[in-house]
């Protein structure tokens, strides 16, 4: 399974990089808003492939050494950041491109205002921050409280199975209590 993702990670690195350096070449002077989403798209799947291929050595460590493995529980909680963030953008800025170019389409004169775009880019990316954040500060004082300090839990709830924290569920409940 590493293998996979470090071969898949890679190449999409490589893609994002080749396609974030012609879309700047190709820009010139006047950036067009178009290629300013295909470029932040590209950003968002280079930041996927980033965190994808941090999580290669993390699982490496976890079934090389098992119990006994340094602590890597820093590691794992940036990659399920970059991780989780990343993919949330990139499906963002997909979204985007599409209703943008649905309105070029149907409205080829309608100016979109660049500046709006941009400040609910970034809106989108600061509540994804916040949710993770809360998520990650959950699975913290959840993992304390039943005394797992096990280096392997972090990295099988955080890294192979994806569920920290359960999101904002358990602050919603009224015991706090949430079972998966």
């Amino acid at each position: 399974m590493t293998t996979v993702n470090t071969l898949l990670s890679i190449c999409c690195i490589v893609l994002s990089v080749i396609m974030t350096y012609f879309l700047i070449k190709a820009r010139g002077t006047k950036g067009l808003l178009i290629q300013t989403l295909y470029l932040r798209n590209g950003l968002a799947d280079f930041f996927v492939g980033l965190g994808i291929l941090l999580q290669s050595p993390i699982i490496y460590l976890m079934v090389l050494k098992g119990a006994g493995m340094p602590n890597t529980t820093v590691l794992a909680y940036i990659s399920y950041t970059v991780t989780g963030i990343a993919i949330k953008m990139s499906v963002f800025m997909n979204c985007v491109l599409g209703i943008v170019r649905w309105i070029n389409i149907v409205k080829p004169f309608y100016h979109i205002n660049r500046k709006a775009l941009t400040y609910c880019t970034l809106l989108y990316l600061m509540i994804w921050m916040l949710f993770v954040g809360i998520d990650l500060w959950q699975f913290s004082t959840d993992r304390k409280a039943v005394n797992r300090d096990n280096h392997v839990f972090v990295v099988k709830s955080l890294i192979i199975k994806g569920l920290p924290g359960r999101g904002l569920i358990p602050l919603m409940t009224n015991n706090g209590q949430f079972k998966t």
